[in-house]
């Protein structure tokens, strides 16, 4: 589900989901508190990094919770999905989207994001 968000519901050549209700389920519509930074649309959780220098855009990501400390995260302008499995009953400290904002985002900024 996560790659067809990246092809506007598209999968294989084929249209699972219609593209207006892709783009509606990763629409901000509630604002979120922490620790999750950003805002809820349908099923998705919005979020943005900086690409790192002053006159940079925020680049936008969604992502998905799943059991137990899952996620599901999806950086369409980098054309990237990151799965990452954790056990959130082990008690560390970074939840999942922070080990992608403090190990990910750095690489994607440095590497795939144009200057």
């Amino acid at each position: 589900m996560a790659f067809s968000t990246l092809h506007k519901g598209s999968w294989e050549g084929r249209q699972l989901l219609l593209p207006g209700t892709v783009l509606r389920s990763t629409t901000p519509v509630i604002e979120a508190d922490k620790p999750y930074h950003g805002f809820y649309g349908w099923h998705w959780w919005i979020s943005s990094f900086s690409a790192g220098t002053e006159q940079a855009a925020e680049i936008p990501y969604h992502f998905a919770l799943g059991f137990g400390g899952q996620y599901i995260i999806v950086v369409p302008s980098c054309e990237l999905v990151v799965v990452i499995t954790a056990d959130k009953n082990t008690k560390k400290k970074n939840p999942p989207v922070d080990v992608f904002r403090e190990y990910i985002v750095p690489l994607l900024v440095k590497s795939y994001i144009p200057n």
